[in-house]
């Protein structure tokens, strides 16, 4: 079972991972004849257009290539979103733990996240993630929804922000691995960031009597708690970091 959740919280994560997987290939199947048929259309219009002579119908014939090559672009979007969704879900599964390259789950996340249009081209993006990071025994879950909570967190912040960029470090060390995210959102104050590193270092059992605004930030602390994690924040208005140490 995982750890530090009841039967009832387990039983729900692989609801919803069965959920998400059923819902997955429902749609797959018909975007699958979508992409098939574009394409066959795409090929088809192009052997036309190679024997019409008039110039107006070229430029119709045109207008309908585009048209096609932007279905096909978007359906091969929605596909590769899928694809990440599948794939979660079955790491999501898992409740025992085992081991677990943290620099993969991360980069998993970071994909799942380019379904958004908002992050995936109006904000920055620089990720230095070692790929000597070795793994660790861990839940897969654990991390995956600590590192999308992170991550949500810093989009939000730099909603209202004229720079918007973000920066995800993965640093190996023989005793621990560093994860840091950096963005120039509007930054924490001081009295919440002293707040938020209370409720990382000692989570509330029970969320239900967490404000909102702290849930998130409970969850992770709850979620990494087994694993002796060591955080730290840094905040101004365009410059804020958290940080991750996880040992090794």
């Amino acid at each position: 079972m995982l750890k530090g959740f009841d039967d009832e919280q387990v039983l729900n994560f692989a609801f919803i991972g069965n959920y998400t997987k059923g819902m997955a290939h429902n749609v797959n199947t018909p975007l699958s004849a979508i992409m098939g048929r574009s394409e066959m259309l795409l090929m088809r219009f192009n052997r036309i257009k190679d024997k019409v002579a008039s110039h107006m119908d070229v430029e119709e014939l045109d207008k309908c290539l585009r048209d096609i090559s932007l279905i096909i672009e978007n359906s091969n979007r929605v596909s590769d979103t899928i694809k990440n969704t599948m794939q979660k879900s079955i790491n999501a599964e898992g409740t025992q733990a085992h081991s677990l390259n943290i620099a993969r789950v991360l980069r998993e996340e970071l994909e799942f996240f380019k379904a958004d249009m908002d992050f995936k081209h109006n904000i920055e993006k620089k990720y230095n993630i070692s790929n000597k990071t070795p793994s660790i025994l861990g839940v897969y879950v654990h991390f995956s929804n600590s590192f999308t909570e992170i991550l949500e967190n810093s989009i939000q912040a730099m909603i209202n922000t004229e720079e918007k960029r973000l920066t995800v470090d993965v640093k190996p060390t023989d005793k621990s691995i560093e994860v840091t995210f950096h963005d120039t959102g509007c930054g924490i104050e001081e009295e919440k960031t002293e707040k938020i590193m209370q409720i990382l270092q000692s989570p509330p059992l029970d969320l239900t009597d967490v404000n909102p605004s702290y849930r998130g930030i409970s969850r992770i602390g709850r979620l990494l708690k087994p694993y002796n994690v060591q955080f730290d924040i840094r905040s101004r208005p365009g410059d804020t970091f958290f940080s991750i140490k996880i040992p090794v």
